[in-house]
């Protein structure tokens, strides 16, 4: 397989709520088809945060992901 080929860059952009937990969503299926087809994938999630201090409904789950796949 070329990797050329096989990558895809996803952009959530807009007003509103949803975008981060889409890009969370799209994360744990490319990591689950990794596992199921014992592939080697890599994943990067970018999230721009309104400022410091503030809590986001899916830190939660990010926490969990790096703890059980940390970077590397």
């Amino acid at each position: 397989m070329n990797a050329a080929t096989d990558s895809q860059l996803h952009v959530y952009d807009g007003e509103g709520k949803g975008k981060s937990q889409a890009a969370l969503g799209v994360v744990l299926r490319t990591i689950g088809l990794g596992i199921c087809e014992q592939k080697q994938t890599r994943v990067l999630l970018l999230r721009f945060l309104k400022g410091p201090g503030r809590a986001y409904d899916e830190d939660a789950a990010i926490e969990a992901l790096q703890q059980g796949f940390p970077p590397g």
